[in-house]
């Protein structure tokens, strides 16, 4: 009885996540919309200038959001119904990463939304070297949901079918090579008189690419959790 209420749990908890991971993808969808226009010009200094938003509220929404995503993902380890070291090695230290990206996402939330101006490029810097250590997380869930395609009984280390191995190596290596291009195009297309990067556009749309594209794994991976729990609920009532 006590099982089925946490797997109980385990369901709700997981369709909420899903739905929280549906939404971020759309905020980065809104973030790319955003990221089109010039919202640091000044309208009272050029007629021609019109910014959908203001610095402020853009860069709010770009790492509030992540910084909850980051929630999300740690949520979604701590409610999954399946046992982390038949899937990973270490969970442990998969776990302690995750923790320690929510702790630099959220440091960058408040400097940017103490001081903008004075904290912006520092708060890039910290919310792009995040992404390297999430990609790896994503890799872990990704490589957890194709094992989990396969039948039970077979041995976790090694996919009957190769092709689904090069598929997550080959997503998270275009995952890890957009958030490592992003470090480079942030910090190598040079500086304005302002102090900005020349870069910093090209490299909000790498970033929002590499959100939607974590955000699509964290919902497949929730949904799976789900349905796992859901299966598990039904197991223990008929054996009852």
């Amino acid at each position: 009885m006590v099982r089925a209420k946490e797997l109980e749990t385990m369901s709700i908890m997981n369709s909420i996540l899903a739905i929280v991971s549906v939404l971020f993808a759309a905020v980065n969808i809104i973030g790319c919309i955003l990221n089109s226009y010039d919202n640091d010009c000044k309208p009272t200094e050029d007629n021609n200038c019109s910014p959908a938003t203001t610095p402020q509220t853009f860069h709010n929404l770009e790492f509030w959001s992540t910084f909850f995503f980051n929630v999300v993902v740690l949520l979604a380890f701590n409610y999954s119904p399946k046992v982390l070291s038949n899937q990973y090695e270490n969970p442990t230290r998969l776990k302690l990463i995750v923790l320690l990206s929510v702790g630099m996402s959220f440091m960058s939330c408040m400097l940017v939304s103490i001081n903008l101006e004075k904290f912006e490029i520092l708060s890039h810097e910290l919310e792009y070297a995040n992404e390297l250590s999430m990609t790896m997380c994503d890799l872990v869930i990704l490589l957890s949901l194709l094992r989990g395609r396969h039948p039970q009984g077979q041995s976790p280390a090694y996919f009957s079918d190769m092709k689904d191995t090069w598929k997550a190596f080959l997503s998270l290596f275009l995952g890890g090579l957009v958030s490592c291009a992003q470090l480079g195009v942030y910090n190598l297309s040079g500086w304005t008189s302002d102090g900005d990067s020349k870069g910093e556009q090209i490299a909000h749309y790498m970033e929002f690419l590499f959100n939607v594209m974590s955000s699509i794994i964290i919902f497949w991976f929730t949904m799976d959790n789900r349905f796992c729990a859901e299966k598990r609920m039904q197991q223990l009532m008929y054996s009852a």
